[in-house]
């Protein structure tokens, strides 16, 4: 069979429903709930320094004079832009920069950088998912949204009013783990953007988003806000109860928000609303933090949300009012299955009560007596089972499936499912079961995928030794220097220059001698970035032999830093093994050199035929620049 014909048959099978799993095997939804100076093998050359004597006392300010031009010339080209997203994010943050030197441009800069985010269109269309969405729109309004709540107030409120009547026109059905409107959205991600810096304005932006609900972000600006100020998280979690006792329950997945900040942080499970009584789904947060539950540090608090919660069920509409009684009945059925085990032990007569009313909802919700029918490749959970040994008895039991699957191709499926369930830790595991694939090409695509998760899992350790091992036996090479570089910048970290220094010339390596794609236009972004964290020359050379690679294969201007994940093969995945990895962009690449280096960097820069991708790294470079031309400089001692 073909390699076209295969991708295409695995892309239907991977299809397969998994609609419904019983409580014994949770569906993970994974949420929430961004002319060059040479040097000969590894030497670098430094420019010959000024006297002290010879140092202009004005330079700073030239500098800072020739970068509002680069700024203010950059923002006008990108009115012209095709990619209206770049553009406004352009606009947006050189509005931003040159706020203060030239106010009333920079304020029509950030009107034409809205214009732009509204316009907007998605990548390409893609059905809507049934857990969580994402928009490309919304994720711009975002950041021009940022900058406009800093430097001009009166815009951000006129544009959140905007956004609350298109919500009114709007009918789009939302999936279980999104907000509740793209305006709430858009009040969330702000607020936990700055909820580092400024819990107070967090703490406000989120009880603003309290006017369309409570939706699935406000969990995790609650978190975010507790880490800085527990008594503003409480505050904000207390105007959410208020409109539940003032509005009702409009969706019964409100409780389970506000449960989940109280009692599991960082995971929300979704009311359910299938016939399997046993089934949910739900959504754990990738970064969640050691967060302790706020109903341990605050008991009386959990107590006042169960009094809410018990309330508002009670009084809760019948589920045939809403038009979809099934589905209506089982959501609230879910809801007190969750309540009544904490209402037994502490509020029995509330209890009590919430249960005389699930029995009135059980007649309407009309779940299947037949019980679910469990999946081929879950086990049954033993009692007193870790789940280190569950997840093991689960491998073995895919890699039997899969040994008795007559179909060749299914069988080769079943086979790489089984391998990528297993640990990134039990990387050998892995490639013994994929070692069963037929398939020549998915076999290799699959342990090279497999190694280079095992990798990054290792650097992520600091097991650099390992981890270099381990690189020799993976055979896609675009892998290979992405982990190259990403240990490159763990060494850094680690003060190892000159390992650092090795890995990135390997990986420099490998790139030259490489078939091109975007991949490699991203790696060769992360080599800049690296060589800029202890050798801004070597960086310089870096960018100039990567940009050669961008009209070829541009790079899109977005605010992803990732590292690329280069699969190749169309099984499904759900891991997402290069999350929290950064430095493959382009703002992460521009922003690593030295005020000294600015003319330099802007005519690699002007090399990249792509004005977004030109535009943004020419941004990222001028704030970097900007940001070192305001920080004090040490006073010369004289010597």
């Amino acid at each position: 069979m073909n390699r076209n014909g295969r991708e295409k048959a695995i892309a239907l099978a991977g299809k397969r429903s998994a609609a419904t799993l019983s409580a014994a095997f949770v569906l993970l939804i994974v949420s929430f709930i961004f002319p060059c100076l040479s040097h000969a093998q590894g030497k670098t050359k430094t420019p010959a320094k000024k006297n002290e004597g010879e140092a202009s006392t004005d330079e700073p300010s030239r500098l800072t004079s020739r970068i509002a031009d680069v700024l203010r010339s950059t923002a006008e080209g990108a009115k012209k832009w095709k990619d209206e997203r770049a553009a406004a994010r352009v606009q947006a943050e050189v509005a931003d920069l040159i706020w203060e030197s030239d106010p009333a441009l920079a304020h029509a800069f950030l009107i034409s950088a809205w214009d732009k985010a509204s316009s907007a269109k998605e990548e390409r269309r893609r059905e809507r998912s049934a857990y969580r969405n994402s928009s490309a729109q919304t994720d711009t309004r975002r950041e021009v949204m940022m900058v406009a709540r800093r430097r001009a107030p009166e815009l951000a409120k006129r544009w959140l009013g905007e956004m609350a009547e298109e919500t009114e026109r709007q009918s789009q059905e939302r999936g279980i783990f999104d907000d509740r409107t793209p305006r709430t959205t858009v009040l969330l991600e702000m607020a936990l953007a700055i909820a580092p810096q400024d819990a107070k304005a967090a703490a406000d932006l989120a009880t603003e988003s309290l006017q369309d609900g409570i939706s699935m972000g406000l969990q995790s600006v609650l978190l975010a806000i507790q880490q800085q100020d527990f008594e503003l998280a409480q505050a904000v979690f207390r105007r959410a109860l208020q409109r539940l006792k003032a509005v009702g329950m409009v969706d019964p997945n409100e409780l389970l928000i506000l449960f989940s900040y109280l009692y599991t942080p960082g995971m929300v499970k979704a009311a359910n609303t299938s016939e399997d009584r046993t089934t949910f789904n739900l959504a754990v947060s990738q970064n969640r933090g050691q967060v302790k539950a706020a109903s341990q540090l605050n008991p009386a608090l959990a107590l006042e949300y169960l009094k809410v919660a018990t309330e508002v069920l009670l009084n809760a509409p019948p589920p045939a009012a809403t038009g979809e009684m099934e589905k209506g009945a089982r959501a609230q059925l879910s809801v007190i299955a969750m309540l009544y085990p904490l209402l037994q032990k502490q509020l029995p007569e509330q209890a009590a009560a919430l249960k005389q009313k699930g029995l009135q909802l059980e007649s309407e919700a009309k779940f299947s007596p037949a019980p679910a029918q469990r999946p081929a490749d879950l086990p049954e959970l033993r009692p007193g089972e870790k789940i280190e040994e569950y997840a093991e008895r689960r491998i073995d039991l895919m890699e039997e499936n899969a040994r008795r699957e007559s179909n060749p191709l299914r069988r080769d499926i079943l086979f790489a499912e089984a391998a990528i369930a297993t640990n990134a830790a039990r990387y050998e595991r892995g490639w013994s079961v994929a070692g069963n694939i037929q398939d020549e090409q998915l076999r290799a695509d699959l342990k090279n995928w497999l190694t280079y998760r095992a990798t990054l899992h290792l650097l992520e350790a600091n097991d650099f030794d390992r981890a270099y091992q381990l690189l020799s036996k993976n055979s896609e090479q675009a892998q290979r220097a992405a982990s190259l570089v990403i240990g490159a910048q763990r060494l850094v970290k680690s003060k190892d220059l000159t390992r650092a220094r090795d890995w990135l010339q390997e990986a420099q390596a490998l790139l030259k001698k490489a078939e091109m794609d975007e991949n490699w236009t991203r790696i060769s972004l992360g080599i800049v970035t690296a060589y800029g964290q202890f050798d801004k020359w070597a960086a310089l050379d870096a960018l100039n032999d990567g940009v050669k690679l961008m009209g070829r294969f541009p790079l899109e201007a977005s605010a992803d830093e990732r590292a690329p994940l280069i699969k190749k093969f169309s099984v499904k995945t759900i891991s997402d093994i290069t999350f929290g990895t950064s430095g493959f962009g382009w703002r992460a690449a521009a922003g690593v050199f030295a005020p000294e280096q600015f003319e330099q960097v802007l005519d690699v820069l002007a090399k990249i035929e792509s004005p977004e991708a030109r535009g943004v790294a020419i941004v990222a470079l001028c704030r970097k620049l900007l940001s070192k031309e305001t920080t004090p400089r040490p006073q010369a001692n004289g010597n």
